[in-house]
């Protein structure tokens, strides 16, 4: 079984403070496109940390089936809502996929050939999206390598913590759309172009 953590805790300070999570993308809010993705998709089980302006995020979620974490470290960093996740995860699955809330084009798709490519790997590995030799999101972690990204610190996320273990990654090939991610206002304006 695959876990995801989704992590909408942010304070989007690249964004003056305006939640990212709660951008709308298309007429609908952020963090709903991207939970409806993962839930859509072959995950067993959705984990969700908040912590900046939390009940909005968790409201504009709508009804989706997952279980929501708290961070109130959430202001030091997206590592503190990576380790709020991780505890959250049951013995049982063999990886955590980690989801950022903003990509607005993040589909079950991509996640489903994540998951196909880790289920066929020879031994435990680190499998990531890329377009044109760019790295992107979400990426999927055997459980061996959870206990180094325990060890991330401030807001790098698992980057530094998983350098260690670069044979271990897989890369499966997708377009630049569906690993884009919202930073800031120009991020927004072009995502809401490729819709347009």
């Amino acid at each position: 079984m695959i876990a995801a953590v989704v992590l909408a805790a942010g304070g989007s300070r690249r964004l003056g403070g305006q939640p990212k999570q709660l951008l709308r993308v298309d007429g609908r809010l952020l963090v709903a496109r991207v939970l409806d993705a993962v839930v859509g998709s072959r995950v067993g089980e959705t984990i969700a940390v908040t912590g900046y302006r939390a009940d909005e995020v968790r409201a504009a979620a709508g009804e989706v089936a997952v279980r929501w974490v708290d961070n109130p470290d959430w202001p030091g960093g997206m590592s503190t809502s990576l380790k709020a996740g991780l505890v959250a995860v049951g013995p049982e699955a063999a990886g955590v996929l980690l989801v950022l809330a903003d990509q607005p084009f993040l589909s079950s798709t991509l996640i489903d050939r994540l998951i196909a490519a880790f289920e066929t790997a020879p031994g435990p590995v680190i499998v990531r999206p890329a377009c044109g030799g760019k790295a992107g999101h979400p990426v999927l972690v055997a459980r061996p390598f959870i206990k180094a990204l325990q060890t991330a610190e401030g807001d790098e996320g698992g980057r530094g913590a998983l350098a260690a273990f670069s044979r271990q990654i897989i890369t499966v090939s997708a377009a630049e759309w569906e690993i884009m991610d919202v930073d800031t206002r120009e991020d927004a304006a072009r995502c809401g172009a490729r819709w347009s």
